[in-house]
């Protein structure tokens, strides 16, 4: 049963992604697009960025949170430490830093959606429904959150709640393959509760 529920979860989060490129021109590009850190603050983050990903990554972690340590409103940096704890297999941490970013920025959608998605890997589904609906709050057309939220409902079996938000998703979108995919959620959804 478990095992059945992991490859659900993969399943949804599979397809989520697909939907996420799909859907993505209509978000911001990252949230350091929404970011208002100084120019070199920015250079700094990227500096750190290379080192994470390249050959020295705790000195480009230690870059970023003596940043974080200096100006704790700096979002661009504890959002990539954000996603540099997701990468990481850090959850708890992943949550943390998007905290942070939606007590400074209560409007960013993106922190939102990561902090859910950290949540769905910890089997936090309610609590990443929950998060999911904020990121909706922040933007209904978010056609990212719309799908999790229709994915975590799925799996908490509120069928009903779902089809209602991967209906929000086509009235916003016209991308036909988006639609097509959408329909699918739909059809399945539906079966689900004809048979209850």
């Amino acid at each position: 049963m478990r095992k059945s529920y992991l490859i659900a979860i993969i399943v949804s989060v599979a397809l989520g992604l697909i939907v996420l490129f799909l859907l993505f021109p209509t978000q911001p590009k990252s949230a350091i697009d929404k970011a208002n850190s100084p120019i070199a603050d920015s250079v700094k983050i990227q500096q750190a960025i290379q080192l994470v990903n390249g050959p020295q990554p705790m000195q480009g972690i230690q870059m970023l949170l003596s940043m974080v340590e200096e100006n704790p409103k700096n979002v661009e940096a504890h959002f990539v430490l954000g996603e540099f704890a997701i990468r990481s297999g850090q959850m708890e941490k992943a949550v943390a830093r998007f905290n942070t970013i939606i007590e400074l920025q209560p409007q960013n959608t993106l922190a939102y959606i990561y902090k859910g998605e950290a949540l769905m890997q910890m089997d936090s589904l309610k609590a990443a429904l929950a998060t999911f609906k904020g990121a909706i709050a922040t933007d209904s057309t978010s056609g990212i959150a719309l799908v999790y939220a229709g994915k975590m409902n799925e799996q908490l079996g509120n069928f009903s709640e779902a089809k209602t938000l991967y209906n929000q998703i086509l009235r916003h979108n016209e991308d036909p393959i988006v639609r097509d995919s959408v329909n699918a959620f739909i059809k399945k959804i539906d079966i689900k509760l004809n048979n209850k």
